[in-house]
């Protein structure tokens, strides 16, 4: 808790201190109804000022200020973006920079937020993982980016997979299920769930990451309203979530 924003770590992640990264809760800020309380998207039904107001006061708790954060329009692509300046990034679900003092941001409300750093080539990249964007194969186009773009070798890289929904409660249809592989759906009671979460990690070794590398919050959106917003759980109407990661700018001796 920092000035009444809960903010969630890696573990993984948290010893790093080139780095600032951390995942929002729905806690701290002004947003009311459907969107309470710290709505951090472009939803319809909240105010912009609102959202406004939900933004600044995650990043000042992080450290920054908001005219530092790179925004995506997320499209449920494959599309990534190596980015050097903070702003809005068109048609885009993945960012990647190796710039200091701009912070990379995805937004979710079920859909996996993944998490990236190279402490060796000192690279970071934020994915939004929808089930669309993992068949995709956004994991490891995001991956192959980083790879040519910066050198970095994958058993490098370090990723946290922050909350998302889980297969306690992702029911999927019959044509969403069969686009994965069988040990990534349950069954129960006639249903399918996709366990999303696994085909990410299956996803992230299969492009050369280390397992012990991946670090997996273990928060289901769905079942936990009093913390976080859910899309499938509030049928649509509901605030978002934002996770950040960026280098920090080192100080001058």
């Amino acid at each position: 808790m920092k000035n009444g924003i809960e903010i969630l770590h890696s573990s993984l992640l948290l010893p790093y201190n080139e780095i600032c990264h951390g995942f929002s809760t729905r806690t701290g800020g002004v947003s009311i109804g459907k969107f309470e309380s710290l709505n951090l998207g472009s939803t319809d039904g909240d105010s912009r000022k609102n959202i406004k107001e939900n933004q600044g006061r995650f990043c000042r708790a992080l450290g920054f200020s908001t005219d530092k954060l790179v925004q995506p329009v997320q499209v449920h692509s494959n599309n990534v973006a190596v980015v050097s300046e903070p702003g809005i990034i068109l048609n885009t679900d993945a960012l990647i920079t190796n710039i200091e003092g701009i912070f990379l941001s995805v937004k979710t409300a079920d859909c996996a937020p993944v998490i990236l750093f190279d402490p060796v080539r000192k690279v970071v990249g934020a994915i939004h993982a929808g089930w669309k964007g993992i068949v995709k194969n956004i994991i490891s186009k995001t991956i192959n980016v980083m790879e040519t773009i910066f050198n970095t070798k994958p058993y490098n890289i370090l990723v946290a997979i922050g909350p998302a929904i889980h297969d306690c409660c992702y029911e999927v249809k019959s044509e969403v299920a069969c686009e994965f592989d069988y040990s990534e759906v349950v069954e129960r009671n006639g249903k399918l769930y996709l366990n999303s979460v696994l085909a990410i990690k299956n996803r992230l070794v299969k492009s050369g990451l280390l397992l012990d590398n991946i670090n997996d919050i273990a928060l289901c959106t769905s079942c936990n309203a009093d913390k976080f917003f859910s899309y499938r759980r509030d049928k649509g109407q509901t605030g978002r979530l934002m996770t950040v990661i960026g280098l920090r700018k080192e100080k001058a001796v």
